[in-house]
């Protein structure tokens, strides 16, 4: 597999989001959606939460996607046997590293060690690639992290991912962390997952590259748990060496927001309704003229079938209205309009909303 890569965990980590079940059907499509964007590694589920989880990742396994299917694991043989049932030949084994996790797990450094010893050179027999995960790393005692990162490696695991469970650091820890990772196991291939408590899960994550990692976690619309996980689609964007194509992006999403219940707020990057929406009279003069003034990237790029769309509110200048009386088959004189602009903007006053084609021509006529 070339590097670097993107892990899809949407299916495992993004439906730990509260309330989000998907069913066996909509797993299929996501994950037939996610492996279409050209995505390097499907995380598809616990084998161990019994036979409908197993059987999920089998038919997942059954539809031969171009990219590696993983299964998330516990450090226990019990998950190995859960795995090897649901016919997974990839696991990704997770470690509790830090003290906070320690204490809420009652483990500790030794039993970490312990487990490592025993657990990862089983799974090296039973599968053929398995990854080490070293869950909350961020907070964990850097030279226990680093100790636990040789042996991970002298046991001769795939790769370790290193988590950022709570979402606490920022890019700049980041690129520090991975930098001194790969120059203390140059050999071992390192991962990221990144959560979004503060809000930075997609920066950590291209800050993680920049740092060594040769792959990371993502979700697509960034579900999952609490704040949720970087967002796919806000990483493809902006790392284009990933090789994802970017125009099956939103229909990727259009396809899991439903299934987990939930719309992207309208601001939301990339796939939120107002990305290709003007309605301020600076804006829109300028887009109307040349499109790329405010928009860094076209709505065929991502896969959606809208384009640029200026809507007219208390923002709105003199160009956005005569462009959208043109819409409705209306060609104004050159008589100014200010009329007509004080009559929308003191009706978007008094509704707090944009105003509609059917409304715009009632007021020109009134």
């Amino acid at each position: 597999m070339n590097v670097p890569y993107l892990i899809d965990t949407t299916l495992r980590d993004g439906e730990q989001m509260p309330g989000c079940v998907f069913s066996r059907e909509e797993k299929l499509r996501i994950a037939s959606a996610v492996a279409e964007t050209g995505i390097g590694e499907i995380e598809a589920g616990i084998p161990v939460m019994g036979p409908t989880e197993q059987q999920d990742i089998q038919a997942i396994i059954a539809l031969n996607l171009p990219c590696r299917i993983t299964g998330w694991c516990r450090a226990a043989l019990s998950d190995l046997d859960a795995a090897e049932t649901a016919g997974l030949d990839a696991v990704h084994l997770s470690f509790p590293i830090s003290d906070h996790h320690f204490r809420a797990l009652g483990k500790s450094k030794n039993w970490v060690f312990q487990a490592l010893e025993k657990v990862l050179p089983e799974a090296l027999k039973r599968f053929d690639y398995v990854s080490v995960g070293a869950q909350d790393s961020a907070r964990a005692d850097r030279s226990q992290l680093f100790a636990f990162a040789r042996r991970v490696h002298e046991l001769g695991a795939d790769r370790l991912r290193i988590a950022d469970t709570v979402g606490v650091l920022n890019p700049f820890q980041t690129q520090a962390l991975f930098e001194e990772l790969t120059a203390a196991v140059p050999k071992l291939e390192l991962a990221f997952h990144g959560h979004n408590d503060l809000g930075m899960a997609t920066a950590n994550t291209l800050a993680a590259f920049e740092g060594g990692a040769a792959a990371a976690d993502v979700t697509a619309a960034g579900i999952g748990e609490r704040a949720g996980n970087a967002a796919l689609e806000q990483v493809a964007m902006t790392v284009p060496r990933l090789g994802i194509d970017t125009r099956k992006l939103s229909p990727l999403c259009d396809i899991v927001l439903p299934a987990a219940d939930m719309q992207a707020p309208r601001c939301f990057p990339i796939i939120g309704k107002n990305i290709f929406s003007h309605e301020s009279g600076i804006h829109v003069h300028a887009v109307l003229n040349n499109r790329t003034a405010y928009e860094p990237f076209s709505a065929a790029d991502i896969g959606r079938t809208d384009s640029t769309r200026i809507v007219l509110g208390v923002h709105s200048g003199e160009a956005a209205l005569r462009h959208a009386l043109r819409e409705i088959d209306i060609e104004p004189g050159p008589e100014p309009l200010r009329w007509l602009l004080d009559r929308i903007r003191s009706h978007a006053l008094k509704t707090k909303r944009t105003i509609g084609l059917r409304d715009l021509r009632y007021f020109y006529y009134e």
